[in-house]
């Protein structure tokens, strides 16, 4: 026996038809697993053609939530064919492990609705109340799942059954808020405003959000079959699923961007090399509508434009000094024109450096 298993400690030998479920389970992880690996080798190799650096903040976690999470499932059905002993080791970094995936996979959603939502301050505090969330959620399981795993009392195994309907149903909550909150803002900000072109990306999430809100509920179903061994398989591919859902989120918004730099190249819309498409897109419509303002109206100062909700999208450094300043007094949190080129340094190296050439 390994470190700090009781001498009482039984294992129970799950039944033939549960180690063969287990098995195609795992055969479904190890095809996910593959595909979503080429996936992040491919966006990896584009984005450090581009950028000739170091990689991204989103790269690292790609690559990190894959390993993390292909080591779990490598790690649980050793354990379950009896290759490795149980040790309080082994549950703790199992737990770790899970810990960061599950952080990592929040994270890579945190900062796809920052690439909307533009507001540092806002940004900060999404961060931090899932970070917040989620290690909570995780210090309870090291509480409640560890002490059961080592079977130190039936107190334990009866806390672990209530607290994994509770984690997971938080942890579902988490998740479709995030999603709902993109699908929100690229709807209020983006094709509300009238950039049409957008709505592709809105009806796309839309989908992907259906797809992920599925796979949690089908992780709680699978508490409620009472074989952990079942539950803990397609946890693990669950988790690979939503990491393959990002990276595939992440390609679509960077086919979104190059339709719009191959329609401002064409000359419809006022383009310069180191705009970006949500620019030109909110200046062309600016544009328009202010021609459509006619002189007897209110001042200027007063007029309010169809675009004027989305304007914090503009980039200071790419605009007239005047536009500039009229923007930067509008956006609201006051951010600094720092921030406005550190956010859109992020955008230019992540989402637009994930298409492949054509």
């Amino acid at each position: 026996m390994g470190y700090l298993i009781p001498p009482w400690w039984r294992y129970e030998q799950p039944a033939t038809w549960v180690l063969e479920v287990v098995t195609m389970m795992l055969g479904f992880f190890i095809a996910s697993a593959l595909f979503a690996g080429l996936k992040a080798t491919r966006q990896t190799y584009w984005i450090l053609q581009r950028l000739k650096g170091r990689p991204p903040t989103y790269i690292i976690m790609v690559w990190v939530s894959w390993s993390c999470g292909v080591t779990q499932s490598s790690i649980n059905y050793a354990y379950l064919r009896g290759r490795i002993e149980p040790s309080f080791w082994l549950f703790f970094f199992q737990v770790l492990i899970w810990y960061t995936q599950i952080q990592l996979l929040m994270l890579i959603m945190v900062n796809r609705v920052s690439l909307i939502m533009y507001n540092p301050i806002a940004e900060r505090r999404l961060k931090l109340g899932v970070l917040v969330i989620i290690t909570l959620l995780n210090m309870g399981v090291m509480l409640a799942w560890i002490p059961a795993q080592l079977q130190i009392n039936d107190g334990f195994i009866a806390a672990n059954r209530i607290y994994h309907w509770i984690e997971k149903s938080i942890f579902t909550i988490v998740d479709a808020s995030l999603n709902c909150l993109f699908i929100y803002l690229v709807r209020t900000k983006l094709v509300n405003p009238g950039l049409t072109r957008y709505r592709h990306l809105y009806r796309f999430n839309v989908a992907m959000v259906i797809v992920s809100i599925s796979l949690d509920i089908t992780v709680i179903g699978m508490v409620a079959t009472g074989y952990p061994e079942i539950f803990v398989g397609f946890r693990a591919l669950s988790a690979m699923l939503k990491l393959h859902i990002e990276m595939t989120i992440a390609d679509f918004i960077a086919k979104i961007l190059k339709a719009s730099r191959m329609e401002d190249n064409t000359g419809q819309i006022n383009y310069t090399p180191d705009s970006g498409p949500l620019d030109s897109d909110i200046r062309h419509t600016w544009q328009s509508s202010r021609q459509n303002t006619t002189s007897e109206s209110r001042p200027r100062s007063e007029q309010m434009t169809p675009i004027e909700g989305a304007r914090v999208h503009t980039r200071p450094s790419v605009v007239g000094p005047a536009d500039r300043r009229e923007s930067e007094a509008t956006q609201s949190g006051g951010e600094s024109e720092h921030h406005a080129q550190k956010r859109w340094s992020w955008v230019k190296g992540v989402a637009q450096s994930l298409r492949s050439p054509t």
